[in-house]
């Protein structure tokens, strides 16, 4: 097998470095930002429906600028899929992308909740 194929585990290190957890916390943030607002742009305000064009837009938009704001600390990943392919793609190691699902798992759940709160 070629030297690219094999998967990167990581280190016990790794979980001791403080710039690990500053790239956990940015998939997180990331995640609860981007779902906050894509999410929270499809509710209804006022019995009046929003555009599709609106909804489209808000989507778009915020997933580049967060994605590209996050993109020189973590990868800007966002997706827990991304992290998967990325992981396979001997891109992201092992324990950096279990981490980084959790993360996104997480704030896709809090994104969620701040918006049944808010409702």
């Amino acid at each position: 097998t070629s030297k690219n194929m094999v998967l990167q585990r990581g280190s016990k290190t790794d979980l001791l470095s403080r710039f690990f957890w500053i790239e956990v916390f940015a998939e997180f943030l990331t995640t609860l930002l981007y779902l906050f607002l894509a999410c929270g742009t499809g509710l209804t305000w006022n019995n009046t429906p929003n555009s599709v064009m609106h909804i489209a837009l808000t989507s778009g938009m915020s997933i580049a600028t967060l994605a590209m704001s996050a993109f020189h600390v973590s990868g800007g990943l966002i997706n827990p899929a991304l992290t998967v392919c990325m992981m396979a793609a001997g891109r992201v190691s092992v324990l950096k992308a279990v981490f980084f699902i959790v993360a996104e798992s997480a704030g896709g759940k809090d994104a969620v909740q701040f918006i049944i709160i808010g409702l």
